[in-house]
């Protein structure tokens, strides 16, 4: 029989034993260059075995009786494939013998079949072997496990049918005590375990045993069970199957873990992360966000998406980016953020503010966790405050220059009048006997300087606060304005209601100053020659409207040293009377400054 066959692959060691010359020659060439050996007899193989145990051998049953079979099992072991080959019918086959051959009557079908029977008997003992390697890793699983929390499970791969409820599986005895039941009470099946798993996560966990089987994606995930309590518990399933030459699962075994107290803990995590006010991030060094909770978002106005889809460097102020950047750097090489302060810009453009601590990541670590608060009030605060303080500063420097006007006013005028006037006074005592002609004559100078420091001392007086406003009150104080205005201005008209109501003192100084500040600036820069005043009751206010038509300005860019409309400003904010200043250059200036009423309650 001089027939080749292409030799069978990823064969075993193979012994023959008693074989013809030609189905031994027919056998070595089907094995083609991997491990075989021959023998005569049963007992002629026994050193050959001792030498390199095989894991098939062939076998004549004409050479071998049933003493030398029982022989050659203990001799190869239980997880060796004893092969028989014969050539006349037989019925009564040894125990120890795995599989037969009957060779065929016409030998030019002998090649043919004998590889056939040799790849089937091959697929076998690869299950076995499989099956072996299976057995010992579970034994060591369970010895690693037994005395761990961890509850073992192992099943056959009945193919195609993998999934049927009465599959048979093993549940060690913690796996049915981390559920509440005694080892009796779980029946081991794959059924008593597709009962407790939680209906909403059913298709998850069906379809990453699916994958593992199908696809080698490795089975490592968290699902909720139902105790024997009807209460959930939270579980981590590992797992890892056994795949035949074909990549057929056969077999598959793995690990549940108790997690409910770990997802109880981090769930208060998430929730702590999610509620916080506080904007909380996780973030890389290579500057992206990883995570973001809902407060950035709600702060910054983008999605979760668009916040780790972009740089996050692209969001702060370019003002800011230069100290950002040595900020991250100072981070880098292990210095904690303690109190970082930029501005990022949010969704619509607007700047916001935002204080950073941020732990040094550990060294080869490339994560880190920051956590901002939104201080854009605080910084509006700190704002207002300085600009507060600036006014304050600019009404003191006001101040201290009417104070220091008035003291030259005074100086220059009733002090130097009535100075002259005790000088006169004094000749006219010394000259009165001696040289009554020249007494006379400083005594009559006496007489004109006094009435014109008294005139004097008047017109301070009532560019301080004019007598008619506590005399007559605040239409005779804004006429006494209005007439001092028309001293300059050719045209200047006061148009009063009659039954205006009485004001608050102190709100009636407020409008004399607006109204007294509103003239002072139409007269010495509007270059109008028509000046009108309105006083009126209107509803729950009585409003001033002092208006000109004059060159204009620009009321948001007030003039440096110029106090007057900041003042006329922070005195209405302090009172909370409405004030408006509307001018544009070239058309004008009109100042609208609304009083409220007060009632007695």
């Amino acid at each position: 029989m001089n027939h080749r066959v292409d030799p069978v692959s990823n064969v075993p060691a193979c012994l023959s034993i008693g074989l013809p010359e030609n189905v031994s020659r027919l056998v070595a060439d089907v094995w083609g260059g991997n491990p075989f050996q021959a023998a005569d007899t049963v007992s002629s193989a026994r050193t050959l075995i001792d030498r390199e145990p095989p894991h098939m051998v062939v076998l004549w049953i004409d050479g071998a009786e049933q003493a030398e079979l029982d022989l050659l099992r203990r001799f190869v072991g239980p997880d060796a494939v004893i092969f028989l080959i014969f050539d006349s019918p037989r019925h009564d086959f040894p125990a120890a013998v795995d599989d037969t051959f009957e060779l065929p009557r016409d030998e030019t079908r002998l090649a043919g079949r004998l590889r056939v029977a040799l790849e089937d008997i091959t697929r076998q003992l690869a299950l076995r072997v499989r099956a072996n390697e299976l057995d010992d890793q579970l034994q060591r699983y369970d010895l690693a496990f037994r005395g761990s929390d961890d509850g073992l499970w192992d099943a056959k791969v009945y193919w195609p049918d993998w999934f049927a409820d009465d599959n048979e599986v093993y549940f060690s005895p913690r796996f049915k005590s981390m559920l509440g039941f005694e080892e009796d009470e779980f029946d081991d099946s794959l059924g008593a375990w597709k009962r407790r798993v939680h209906p909403d996560d059913q298709a998850l966990v069906y379809q990453a045993i699916d994958d593992h089987l199908h696809r080698h994606v490795p089975f490592d995930i968290q699902y909720r069970m139902f105790n024997k309590k009807g209460d959930i518990v939270w579980i981590r399933g590992l797992g890892s199957a056994i795949w035949d030459f074909n990549d057929i699962p056969v077999r598959m075994a793995g690990s549940n873990r108790d997690i409910t107290a770990r997802k109880a803990a981090q769930d208060e995590r998430d929730k702590f992360f999610e509620h916080s006010l506080d904007l909380l991030c996780f973030a890389n060094l290579e500057g992206y966000f990883v995570r973001v909770n809902p407060a950035f978002t709600r702060v910054l106005g983008y999605t979760e998406e668009e916040l780790l889809a972009r740089p996050f460097l692209e969001l702060v102020h370019p003002d800011d980016l230069p100290r950002t950047l040595r900020e991250i750097e100072r981070l880098r090489a292990g210095v904690d953020t303690l109190h970082f302060e930029n501005r990022y810009l949010r969704k619509d453009g607007t700047p916001c503010w935002l204080s950073w601590k941020t732990p040094a990541p550990p060294p080869g670590e490339t994560r880190l966790f920051a956590v901002a608060r939104d201080i854009t009030v605080e910084k509006q605060a700190q704002l207002d405050l300085q600009r507060e303080q600036d006014l304050l500063k600019q009404m003191l420097e006001f101040q201290e220059r009417d104070r220091k006007l008035i003291a030259y006013e005074i100086h220059d005028g009733v002090v130097q009048q009535t100075a002259a006037a005790l000088m006169h006074l004094e000749v006219y005592q010394s000259a009165l006997e001696s040289d009554p002609p020249r007494a006379a004559k400083n005594l009559q100078r006496v007489a004109e300087l006094l009435p014109q420091a008294v005139e004097e001392a008047r017109r301070l007086i009532s560019g301080l606060r004019p007598p008619a406003l506590d005399d007559l009150g605040i239409v005779a104080g804004i006429a006494y304005l209005a007439e001092q205005a028309s001293q300059s201005v050719e045209h200047v008209a006061f148009d009063p209601d009659d039954d205006l109501p009485e004001l608050a003192k102190p709100l009636e100084d407020t409008l004399f100053r607006v109204a007294q500040e509103s003239l002072n600036n139409a007269v010495r820069h509007s270059q109008s020659d028509r000046i009108e005043i309105r006083l009126f009751h209107e509803a729950e206010y009585v409003t001033l409207v002092v208006q000109d038509w004059g060159v204009g300005f620009d009321p948001s860019q007030p003039t440096p040293g110029h106090y007057g409309l900041s003042g006329m400003r922070e005195r209405c904010r302090l009172m909370e009377c409405p004030l408006t200043i509307e001018s544009t250059p070239g058309k004008g200036a009109t100042v609208t400054c609304r009083i409220p009423v007060l009632h007695d309650n």
